[in-house]
């Protein structure tokens, strides 16, 4: 196997890899044209691209290794990175990065990855629209409010921002029904299986179905919480070094938002959540440690409901207990 290693940058896409006991180091441009070219050349069987994951930047990359059937490896950049220091590249350019990864798939050999259907990728891409605009529609309305507290409003200034702001609710309004007519039956069933638990409501279970491609590349409750960012990190050495309690905060953050405040609720209203919050406040854990880890109960619901298709019952957790 020929391991390709690829740095992204916004204008190149930076090759190495080793053949005929030597380096073979290109350069080609990031258009589709150009790798679509290049793609032709590789041997489909015998080769696997690794690259770091850079959003947009790459979509072009992995999309079109997809559609050619080339087995491809996306990784974290703390991965790379990790590997880079390892190697203790004390320098880093462009192509010492591309050499760093191809190196780093010949010694690991990691699993190649997937690409999510269209579907996803077009909800991904509504959903981060959707929350700029709401984002847009905080901020007008801010500066409308601070400029109302004034005695004398310049009318210029306030009809420019009345109007921006209607038209950004328009688009809102316009978002919110393409992300409903991009969710088909299947997916809907989830997201309403999800809403179920008491403390999630339909937007935050549309959340975390989109954000998951509807689980369906998890097989454990640990991994979605590893992806989302909410799992609990351990740090230990000898006797001296105990590190423990912090979550690693990778993956989506409005998603981690939103399960936070689903805690808060979910602390009233959901019996397996108001005991866990419970117990471990009666252990001494302050109240935001124990909302996160409330947060993480949530989630594992919603994922055991969206493995099972199932509605909620809030004293299922009962069946578990020490009699």
């Amino acid at each position: 196997m020929l391991y390709i290693g690829i740095d992204i940058s916004k204008s190149k896409l930076h090759i190495a890899f080793f053949k005929d006991d030597a380096w073979q180091k290109m350069e080609i441009a990031n258009e589709s044209m150009s790798i679509q070219k290049w793609i032709k050349c590789l041997d489909k069987e015998a080769v696997q691209v690794i690259f770091e994951a850079t959003g947009s930047y790459g979509a072009k990359l992995m999309y079109l290794l997809h559609l050619n059937h080339i087995h491809f490896t996306m990784l974290n950049p703390c991965q790379s990175k990790g590997f880079a220091q390892v190697e203790k590249n004390h320098s880093q350019t462009d192509q010492r990065d591309a050499v760093s990864l191809s190196k780093y798939g010949a010694l690991i050999r990691p699993n190649p990855s997937l690409v999510a259907a269209q579907q996803w990728e077009k909800l991904r891409q509504t959903r981060g629209a959707l929350r700029q605009m709401k984002k847009y529609e905080r901020m007008l309305g801010n500066q409308l409010h601070a400029l109302e507290q004034f005695p004398f409003q310049e009318p210029t200034v306030k009809t420019a921002l009345i109007r921006t702001l209607a038209t950004i609710r328009e688009q809102i309004l316009t978002l919110e029904a393409n992300i409903c007519d991009l969710t088909n039956d299947e997916m809907d069933k989830m997201v309403r299986k999800i809403a179920t638990i008491n403390g999630i409501g339909l937007v935050t279970a549309r959340e975390l179905v989109i954000s998951t491609n509807g689980f369906q590349y998890f097989e454990k409750a640990k991994q979605p919480a590893k992806f989302i960012g909410v799992a609990p990190t351990t740090k230990s050495s000898g006797t001296s070094v105990r590190k423990k309690g912090k979550i690693s905060r990778s993956g989506d953050s409005g998603l981690r938002g939103a399960l936070y405040m689903a805690a808060l609720s979910a602390i009233r209203c959901n019996n397996a959540c108001k005991e866990l919050y419970k117990r471990l406040k009666d252990k001494g854990k302050c109240s935001k440690q124990a909302l996160v880890a409330v947060a993480h109960k949530l989630l594992r619901q919603a994922f055991a409901l969206a493995k099972s298709m199932q509605d909620f019952d809030n004293n299922y957790y009962l069946k578990f207990q020490k009699t």
